[in-house]
């Protein structure tokens, strides 16, 4: 928190998994941070009782920061920042860019026209995670100021010994065999169906790789199932689902490789999860990490079968240069992805901005008095 007060809150009640609670209580500083109830997220969000609880709320805070966009939620609260007169923050978190924008095209344009392109230019400044999304923010010509902060990772939370042991344990139809990690929603954005048809490619030429697929459903296992079934893949390809904590963490110590084959992404936490373990990462051009391939910690590719699996082939048959890789993604994440430096950045345009200013050279000066974030 760097010094200032942080409180979350969210549309529905947080952290509601037992696993996502464990997950919550491993990361350092949390116990600092205070968890408010949810806001109304439901029917008549418009109501006299709604719009006083949520006016009430962002009044107390010196600046909101708003996760997502689409949302009634995001409207709601954005307005109640109007009228308090607070400074808020919108994360669009991808929800602005081409691929996007493409789904309910009308919908969306129609929205932005009436109500949410005022909510841009009000902001802040609008939090871009990637270079693209703030080239995607600039295309709506909404007046909004965008500043570029990515997420970042705790890099000690990846580190706890070697706990790849622990995964194959629990899994040992994975004993002695290099195995693809994908942890993600099973959502067809994220491209899996390309990535089960890679592991058929793989199985042709005499590669024999197995595919562990992490991740709630999101109406996608069934025809993944079916794809592995036509594929006669049944024996290498297995849905372990969420996975969270030392769980996850042991999972990615013991994969060859992570590999995330999207076509669109906003900021992918796994990928930075991936780099943080030393674990190489295949990703495609739609995740917007050129950082990956010019560090050389990954492989970035097309999402097709064939380059998929000639990516991971090259990994699992060079263990020497996947090593390689696995090192240059953790030196990555130390150098440019570490929660307390994005803390610093993120507080340092906040300052900047409040004083009327743009923040394009973020500082790591947090010496001035400290303000409450929501």
């Amino acid at each position: 928190m760097q010094g200032h007060n942080v409180a979350l809150t969210s549309g529905g009640p947080p952290a509601s998994d037992p696993r996502a609670q464990d997950v919550l209580r491993g990361i350092p500083g949390v116990d600092a941070v205070d968890f408010l109830p949810p806001v109304p997220d439901g029917l008549k969000p418009w109501s006299r009782d709604v719009v006083d609880s949520v006016t009430e709320l962002v009044d107390s805070f010196d600046v909101v920061a708003l996760q997502g966009f689409w949302r009634p939620i995001f409207r709601r609260i954005a307005k109640a920042c109007t009228r308090t007169n607070t400074p808020y923050i919108p994360t669009p978190r991808g929800a602005l860019d081409p691929w996007s924008l493409s789904k309910k095209p009308l919908k969306k344009k129609l929205a932005m026209m009436v109500a949410f392109r005022d909510v841009l230019k009000r902001s802040l400044f609008v939090h871009a995670l990637t270079d693209f999304e703030r080239a995607s923010v600039d295309l709506l010509k909404s007046g909004a100021k965008c500043e570029v902060i990515p997420n970042g990772v705790f890099p000690q939370e990846s580190v706890e010994g070697d706990m790849g042991p622990e995964f194959i344990a629990s899994h040992p139809a994975l004993h002695g065999k290099p195995f693809v990690l994908f942890i993600g929603r099973l959502h067809h954005k994220k491209g899996l169906l390309e990535l089960v048809d890679a592991m058929e490619v793989l199985q042709r030429r005499a590669c024999p790789t197995h595919l562990v697929i992490a991740g709630p459903d999101e109406g996608m296992q069934s025809r993944l199932e079916q794809r592995v079934w036509q594929h006669r893949l049944q024996e290498t390809v297995h849905f372990v689902g969420p996975l969270y904590g030392r769980d996850k963490a042991a999972a990615l110590q013991s994969a060859a490789c992570f590999c995330l084959p999207s076509h669109q992404e906003g900021f992918s936490m796994a990928v930075l999860d991936a780099l943080a373990t030393s674990t190489p990462v295949i990703i495609t051009e739609a995740c917007h990490f050129p950082d990956v391939p010019a560090a050389g910690a990954g492989i970035q590719c097309s999402p097709t079968p064939e380059q998929l699996a000639e990516a991971i082939a090259s990994i699992v048959q060079r263990p020497d240069d996947a090593a390689a890789m696995g090192a240059a993604g953790r030196a990555l994440v130390l150098r440019s992805y570490a929660w307390p430096d994005i803390a610093d950045q993120y507080a340092a345009c906040i300052r900047v901005a409040l004083d009327g200013g743009p923040c394009s050279m973020p500082t790591t000066d947090c010496s001035s008095p400290g303000f409450t974030v929501k």
